[in-house]
């Protein structure tokens, strides 16, 4: 048996070289072996297996200079780094991106071995997965980094405009009583003029930031976004001037989205004067209505049904990749000192989030850029509350008892002052304890509460919760410059209620009557 075994003995050498080259072809790692002749590496032998990796022959892999010309530009300084190291002998692992035969990019890992005899043997391993991982990883914490700075700023947007809103209150309030007891030849009407203009423009900055807060109470309903377009079509052009020109396109069958009107306006307005700035020497701004793409909508859980996408691009500089993160932060801005106050783009933003949808930016420098911003579809929408009473200013005044609540006291001075000059009996609580304090304690009717949203201890919705179990059925008109509606919604059914600072008495008085009104 051992004699009859014997002839068999030299076929094993084939046979494992079979195996080896059948392993090999099966292994996910090309190896290689490669040599140093004093200046430079050469490869002198490749696994077959590198045609299924990476679409090359092993001929071709052995090329000169095939390895130097493929390497990704970017990487090559580190990967030639790598190789220099070999030569030490010590082993060496190295990660860079390489082209295969159909132009694709992968990350390989490449790790190199010396022999005791000089001899170097490395392999490639397709790490391109890992890499993605590493980057998708790394791009959902810079989101949420991103989200949490956006929403610090935010809350910081939001109480800044709170308090200023409060100043301009008395501002406007205290400027609008002397411009009526002055006479009309008085040129002194001039000045006080000017005070109300820039009152004026400060409430349109703080409506900017609580936008960007995403902060604002919201008057909301069923627009139509080729009805919107068509409105403001003749603003934009002016907008965009001479130089630029505009091109609108909106799909057939989109259902209303559910919006604020203004905001929407303010939307389209501000991506239009960014595409106009982007483009200093002109060019063309195409504003299309659609449904979404998941990447528009940036989350794969969303329903693109739910969304109509309105897309605002422009042929201008684009964005460079480290500017594009910070493009949403309030007062930031790449434009020259007295262009702009940095808070057009953040602004969309906050009307964007608030509003239930998603924006997404697509930029490369100069190639244009495209903001896409989704917005949600209307649903059932019922008839909202009109305004029953168009009042004049001699039907402004009236002799009902108004319970006011207002935690500042320069606004519980003039909205008093105010009230009480067209003849209302005012009870002036400066919290929510004194106010429940004082209806338990006035023995005749309460025909309304004013009260202020935000405030210590307790807030206003929650205030007239617990007024309406002593005295039901009293109406409520909220005061608010700064309030997160969702903390709100469910006391706060539409916006008759809600009145908005700054206001000026004029205003106040005419809400006032209009609540009492449609009680």
């Amino acid at each position: 048996m051992i004699h009859a075994a014997q002839p068999e003995q030299p076929q094993r050498e084939p046979v494992l070289e079979d195996r080896l080259a059948y392993f090999l072809q099966l292994s996910p790692t090309v190896l290689y072996a490669m040599r140093w002749d004093g200046e430079h590496w050469h490869a002198t032998w490749v696994s077959e297996n590198i045609m299924e990796r990476f679409g090359y022959t092993p001929e071709e892999a052995l090329a000169p200079g095939w390895w130097f010309h493929n390497v990704h530009p970017d990487d090559l300084h580190g990967a030639l780094a790598h190789n220099r190291r070999i030569v030490d002998g010590q082993p060496q692992v190295g990660e860079y991106r390489f082209r295969t035969k159909d132009g694709r990019w992968l990350w390989i890992r490449d790790e190199v071995n010396v022999g005791d005899d000089g001899q170097v043997v490395g392999s490639w391993s397709d790490v391109t997965a890992e890499h993605e991982a590493k980057q998708l990883k790394a791009d959902l914490n810079g989101r949420l980094i991103q989200a949490t700075k956006m929403d610090s700023l935010g809350a910081l947007a939001g109480g800044v405009a709170h308090d200023f809103n409060n100043l301009l209150v008395v501002v406007l309030s205290y400027a609008e009583l002397v411009l009526e007891s002055l006479p009309e030849q008085d040129p002194l009407r001039a000045d006080v003029e000017e005070i109300l203009n820039a009152a004026e423009r400060s409430r349109a900055l703080t409506s900017q930031l609580l936008a960007f807060s995403r902060q604002q109470v919201l008057e909301c309903s069923a627009l139509e976004v080729s009805s919107v377009l068509a409105d403001l079509s003749k603003m934009l052009h002016r907008l965009l001037g001479d130089q630029a020109v505009l091109e609108v396109e909106v799909g057939t069958g989109l259902p209303p989205v559910w919006m604020d009107r203004g905001q929407l306006d303010q939307i389209l307005i501000n991506l239009v004067v960014n595409a106009r700035d982007a483009m200093p020497h002109g060019g063309r701004v195409t504003i299309t209505a659609g449904r979404p793409t998941p990447m528009d909508l940036e989350e794969r859980g969303l329903d693109p049904e739910r969304f109509v996408c309105i897309r605002v691009t422009d042929e201008g500089t684009g964005i460079s990749a480290d500017v594009l993160p910070h493009i949403f932060e309030p007062f930031f801005t790449t434009k020259p000192s007295g262009r702009g106050t940095g808070l057009g783009l953040s602004t969309v933003y906050g009307i964007v989030e608030q509003a239930g949808g998603r924006v997404h930016v697509q930029s490369k420098v100069n190639h244009g850029t495209c903001f896409s911003v989704c917005l949600p579809v209307a649903g059932p929408v019922t008839p909202e509350l009109q305004e029953t009473m168009d009042l004049a200013a001699e039907q402004l005044g009236g002799s009902e008892t108004v319970l006011l609540v207002e935690d500042e006291p320069a606004v519980r001075r003039i909205a008093h002052r105010s009230l009480s000059r067209m003849g209302y009996t005012v009870l002036a609580a400066e919290n929510a304890g004194s106010a429940l304090l004082l209806c338990e304690r006035h023995a005749g009717p309460i025909h309304l509460i004013l009260s202020d949203v935000m405030m210590p201890m307790m807030s206003g919705p929650e205030l007239v919760e617990r007024l309406k179990k002593i005295r039901p059925g009293v109406p409520a008109l909220f005061m608010t410059g700064h309030t997160a509606l969702d903390e709100v919604q469910a006391t706060l059914l539409d916006s008759s209620n809600v009145l908005r600072k700054p206001f000026t008495p004029r205003v106040l008085l005419r809400r006032v009557r209009q609540a009492l009104a449609m009680a």
